[in-house]
């Protein structure tokens, strides 16, 4: 959210447009469902999507974490 200070801006009017007893307390998880919320989710999801933490590539039914692929390839270029 820090590199995109105007959507941080525009999500956080939307929460409050939405439910503007948030300004009192701090949200509960009933609070933040995508019906209340339809901006929230969206930034969520989209978050998911450019996040790489999320995906990886599966070989013969095996999984690898992208994280676990980014590791093997710093320590390849690393070893002798």
């Amino acid at each position: 959210m820090t590199v995109f200070p105007d959507i941080q801006r525009k999500l956080r009017k939307h929460i409050l447009d939405a439910m503007p007893e948030l300004q009192d307390r701090p949200p509960t998880l009933e609070d933040l469902t995508p019906a209340k919320l339809p901006y929230l989710e969206a930034v969520v999801q989209e978050t998911l999507r450019l996040s790489r933490t999320a995906g990886g590539y599966s070989r013969d039914g095996e999984f690898l974490p992208l994280i676990l692929i980014d590791l093997m390839s710093t320590m390849l270029m690393v070893s002798d």
